[in-house]
């Protein structure tokens, strides 16, 4: 069989993937784009829906994150989905969480106001005020619906003239220029891996040797019970600052971690952090856990529902909403790091381990990284 061949092909079509095959085929070049499914199925269209760049710490890895938000913003015309640039709201229930928020806006805030309980009334109508101590807004932050949101990306490159999409392909073979599927073999100028699965397979021993280490996570979709019910910003709790790495320069952060860690110490084993993400269909996604290592347990947790439900009870009105789903995601992750690279050979690249930040980060990475090729 003849081998056809291409610029770039990308292993993986999931938001890593897209961003790469989006910023190759915006440079001109002819790619390929191979995913296992007959659309993404993975950590891609498992979350949140967040563009996120308050998770990020200041410095380069905001400005990524800003930068992913203009390519966000430009993919949404282009693509023709639904993007909202509805911000953040970090709820504080407790003083210490407040004086966390104050010393954030004061050393790092980007566009964030320190609002107090009225005033959150203001931009969210559905927060419990009158039990919490004041919040934290930010305007940047942005959601979109994941699932619609890759499928109109993947359906946008594949009207592009120089983008080629082969779904329901598993690669068996990737490296030295080449990529061989059970139905045939394309010969590449570059191969770039971002598929997790797929890692797996290819390069199992690479992944032993590297700190990755897998995360699985717990959410839930509701429907609101009223028509008019929406939220406005993206909410999140006060155990949401002691996850993003963003708050760990804030003096107070580990008292505030001392007293989660005594006072709710199931959280902490779970790796729980609340927060609240509504889409276009007036869905509400809430979540998550954080549970590492490779011992994962497949079937989802009911407790750690249960947690993350009754801390939210606090400040939102969950009994307005109605559970229709809950799942789990499972992605990788590269300990003190964004992602992780590995070149296989002078042609191949596995990038991966973006953890939860994929959204977030992977398109302005894929853009930096074939820039420095």
């Amino acid at each position: 069989m003849k081998k056809q061949t291409f610029d770039v092909a990308i292993v993986g079509g999931g938001i890593a993937g897209l961003s790469f095959a989006y910023t190759a085929a915006e440079n001109g070049h002819r790619v390929i784009i191979f995913e296992k499914d007959s659309q993404a199925s993975g950590a891609s269209i498992r979350n949140f829906g967040l563009i996120w760049p308050i998770g990020q710490p200041a410095g380069p890895r905001f400005e990524l994150a800003m930068k992913s938000r203009e390519i966000w913003t430009q993919l949404s015309r282009k693509a023709g989905f639904w993007i909202s640039q509805n911000g953040s709201l970090f709820v504080a229930s407790a003083e210490d969480e407040m004086q966390v928020l104050k010393e954030y806006h004061g050393q790092f805030g980007f566009n964030t106001k320190i609002l107090s309980p009225s005033q959150v009334s203001d931009i969210s109508g559905q927060v419990h005020t009158e039990k919490i101590r004041g919040a934290l807004f930010s305007s940047v932050e942005m959601t979109v619906n994941p699932p619609e949101a890759i499928l109109a990306i993947t359906n946008y490159l594949k009207n592009l003239k120089n983008v080629a999409i082969k779904t329901g392909e598993m690669v068996l073979e990737a490296g030295n220029g080449m990529i061989r599927t059970s139905s045939g073999s394309w010969k590449a100028d570059r191969i770039i891996i971002c598929s997790g699965s797929v890692t797996h397979a290819l390069y199992s021993d690479v992944l032993k040797q590297s700190a990755m280490t897998v995360c699985k996570l717990q959410m839930m979709k509701f429907k609101s019970l009223e028509n008019t019910f929406t939220i406005g910003p993206t909410i999140c709790g006060g155990l949401t600052l002691q996850h993003y790495e963003s708050f760990k320069g804030c003096p107070s952060i580990d008292q505030l971690r001392k007293r989660i860690l005594k006072d709710l110490p199931e959280y902490v084993r779970y790796g729980v952090h609340v927060l609240v993400a509504q889409n276009n269909h007036s869905e509400f996604i809430i979540g998550d856990s954080h549970e590492y290592g490779e011992a994962i347990d497949p079937f989802n947790n009911a407790d750690i529902n249960n947690l993350i439900l009754t801390y939210l009870e606090k400040y939102f009105p969950i009994k307005k909403l109605a559970l229709t789903k809950s799942w789990h995601g499972i992605y990788l992750k590269n300990p003190g790091h964004t992602e992780f690279v590995y070149r296989a050979d002078p042609s191949t690249f596995l990038i991966t381990g973006f953890g939860g930040g994929g959204m977030t980060l992977a398109p302005a990475f894929a853009e930096q990284f074939l820039s420095s090729l």
